[in-house]
């Protein structure tokens, strides 16, 4: 069996953009941020369960129908993946509208 690597997290349902092929448009939802707490508990949640059958966190996705860099926590959420993380390597899927303002992150 192939061991569990990856995590995907939506930290936030807000999204600035308005792409016309995105389907966050027409699914009706609160929007939101992750609490810092839920972020935490939901990552080692995860970690528990993959070492449980064999695997391990290599990777965790920031991303889904949400743009990440909206979450006003992101730096502290990142903070935290570094600290308590850090050989894990971690993804944004992101539109790129906020990159700018998000450098030193």
């Amino acid at each position: 069996m192939d061991a569990f690597r990856t995590l995907t997290l939506e930290i936030t349902t807000h999204c600035q953009a308005n792409c016309v092929v995105c389907v966050r448009n027409k699914i009706k939802y609160k929007l939101g941020n992750m609490t810092q707490e839920l972020f935490e508990k939901a990552i080692t949640e995860a970690d528990d369960l993959y070492q449980k059958y064999g695997g391990r966190i290599e990777f965790i996705e920031l991303g889904g129908m949400g743009e990440p860099l909206l979450d006003p926590k992101i730096e502290q959420k990142m903070e935290w993946l570094k600290a308590y993380y850090p050989n894990v390597q971690v993804g944004l899927t992101t539109n790129g509208q906020l990159l700018m303002h998000k450098k030193d992150m």
